[in-house]
């Protein structure tokens, strides 16, 4: 349940550490944090409002890099994750050696704020997919499972089979601003709403592959 990761100073190894996987309980509890309902109705914001709360509520660098470019910043799935695990324990540091800068010169990680979290500019967050995926392979190695999935074919039982909870991988053809989606597993549904499991809600999306690292 953990991963050993190699620390690197001036571009020379001084030493590994073990980067533990936080409880699963505690990750669903941090995650949902970034679900509010709407205060009005009661009913769970729709994905614009929930993307915006998700950036608002991380603040910093984070939310100003949304609001300049919101477009580029639609999808909050991998900010949550990367939420739920530095409110875990589990801190994402501000620079990872397998997430370069990009070419042009933008982060791979954005900085939060303290406008609602406390201590808030101590936390950092991941908003690609991609980079979330290169991350938790990197602290916690290659996914407990991973699968690619016959095309047009509902994943949902075999999930439900797998008898875990977790974070999962949904790599996804289709999505014009992303790969896949990420959110939490909990064992019979997706804590976020999602249903990429089955290809017959999602007819203009495909689902190839999935990843899965279990939390206890």
């Amino acid at each position: 349940m953990a991963g050993i990761v190699t620390v690197k100073e001036k571009g020379k190894d001084i030493g590994k550490v073990v980067v533990k996987r936080p409880p699963y309980d505690l990750i669903k509890e941090k995650y949902l944090d970034l679900f509010p309902n709407n205060v009005d109705t009661g009913a769970p914001l729709d994905s614009a409002a929930s993307v915006y709360f998700a950036y608002l509520w991380v603040g910093g660098h984070a939310f100003r890099e949304y609001k300049r470019n919101p477009s580029a910043y639609g999808n909050a799935c991998a900010l949550r994750i990367s939420y739920a695990l530095n409110m875990s324990g589990m801190l994402i540091p501000s620079k990872v050696s397998v997430l370069p800068t990009t070419k042009i010169g933008g982060n791979r990680i954005l900085q939060g704020g303290n406008e609602y979290v406390i201590d808030g500019g101590k936390y950092y967050y991941i908003y690609s997919i991609e980079n979330l995926i290169t991350f938790l392979e990197y602290a916690w190695g290659k996914a407990d499972i991973f699968k690619y999935v016959p095309k047009r074919v509902s994943q949902l039982d075999e999930l439900k089979k797998m008898n875990k909870k977790g974070i999962v991988i949904f790599y996804i053809d289709g999505f014009s601003d992303a790969t896949g989606h990420a959110t939490i597993w909990d064992g019979v549904k997706c804590l976020d709403g999602s249903t990429y499991y089955d290809p017959s809600l999602h007819p203009k999306q495909t689902l190839t592959a999935i990843k899965f690292w279990d939390l206890k």
